[in-house]
């Protein structure tokens, strides 16, 4: 089976989208009185940044 391609650009985007959405969580600007929902919304939307970038630099190395 064969692994789908997908551009570094793509991944790139993405990353950056996805580490924004966390800054804006933890800065408070989404969820203002509930810190442990600001925590919760910012570790998850971390994660998947760091996963795209991760990502990133596999499709840099191997396209």
């Amino acid at each position: 089976m064969a692994k789908r391609q997908i551009p570094p650009k793509l991944c790139q985007s993405a990353a950056i989208l996805s580490l924004a959405i966390a800054l804006i969580s933890f800065s408070g600007i989404v969820l203002k009185n509930d810190f442990a929902g600001r925590l919760i919304f910012g570790s998850t939307w971390s994660l998947v940044g760091i996963g795209w970038l991760g990502q990133y630099f596999h499709s840099k190395n191997t396209g």
